[in-house]
């Protein structure tokens, strides 16, 4: 018992010390001071706080505040992603955000996380469409529901994020790139806006043509601390593009478990744990 708990332990304080290469620091002025250099070079900004154990739905609701009222104030290209499963899917905390962020016209970014919340999560967005219509949506391309969440995002005329995904959910019998191809094959055309959430080129060098020859406005996202990938000449447009920069609680962006089909995920492990505390996190 006692070893398995200070093995747990040593494995709790690695995945810790190789996620905090991922969030900027432990406050939004970390994360505005990281995304300067991608300001500069005319990058959009997903802005996120990435939740404490300890922090309440309460003290989530004020970080993603305080991160509108940041964004309005520098008049940043900037939307905010939030995690509807920390604010305890509460419609109330939920309005003090939406309300601010209509006041300023702000992209609210819906995240994706555990599977079973995905149901609460939409109906959740639904509802606040009424509130605030610039609200969009995250879908995991692993997931085997995602292909039904895509109709309702076209329908809702809601801007869709696509990642790989962390978990899998009813998977759909494909590998992720092709599941992923196939997402974005079913939103060319028909979705408002497509955010193409990878790190993967060879994906992003399929995927993005897709988008710009059907018409449809896109970007792409890198997340802060993964290798940046080289997009130039993949489209007939310029490719415009994003970075997600979280801040606080540091956590892995991909899983080990996928080295098979993304072998780069060998060399961000040991980068992670050797490179450790890029930013100001205290580890």
């Amino acid at each position: 018992m006692i070893m398995s708990c200070v093995a747990g332990t040593i494995k709790d304080r690695l995945l810790h010390r190789m996620g905090s290469r991922h969030v900027a620091g432990n406050s939004v002025d970390d994360a505005l001071q990281a995304y300067e250099a991608f300001q500069h070079k005319g990058w959009g900004l997903t802005l996120s706080p990435w939740k404490r154990p300890e922090e309440s739905p309460a003290e989530i609701c004020a970080h993603y505040v305080q991160c509108l009222r940041r964004i309005a104030h520098l008049r940043l290209n900037a939307q905010l992603s939030i995690k509807p499963r920390d604010i305890a899917y509460d419609m109330d905390l939920l309005t003090r955000i939406l309300d601010l962020a209509s006041e300023e016209n702000i992209m609210i970014q819906f995240d994706a996380q555990e599977p079973n919340g995905a149901t609460l999560s939409f109906a959740l967005l639904e509802r606040a469409l009424k509130l605030h219509s610039e609200v969009a949506c995250t879908l995991p391309a692993r997931w085997g529901r995602s292909r039904d969440d895509a109709e309702q995002a076209i329908q809702l005329g809601i801007p869709v994020r696509i990642v790989k995904g962390q978990w899998k959910a009813g998977g759909r019998g494909c590998s992720l790139r092709r599941c992923f191809r196939e997402l974005v094959a079913q939103l060319a055309g028909r979705a408002r806006k497509v955010l193409i959430a990878t790190h993967d080129e060879t994906l992003a060098a399929e995927t993005i043509p897709v988008l710009g020859n059907a018409g449809t406005p896109f970007e792409l996202e890198q997340l802060l601390g993964l290798p940046l990938i080289q997009v130039d000449g993949m489209s007939g447009q310029r490719i415009p593009r994003r970075v997600y920069i979280p801040y606080g609680f540091p956590s892995l962006p991909y899983r080990l478990r996928d080295f098979k089909e993304r072998p780069a995920i060998l060399f961000w492990m040991v980068r992670d744990l050797v490179g450790g505390n890029r930013y100001k996190v205290v580890v």
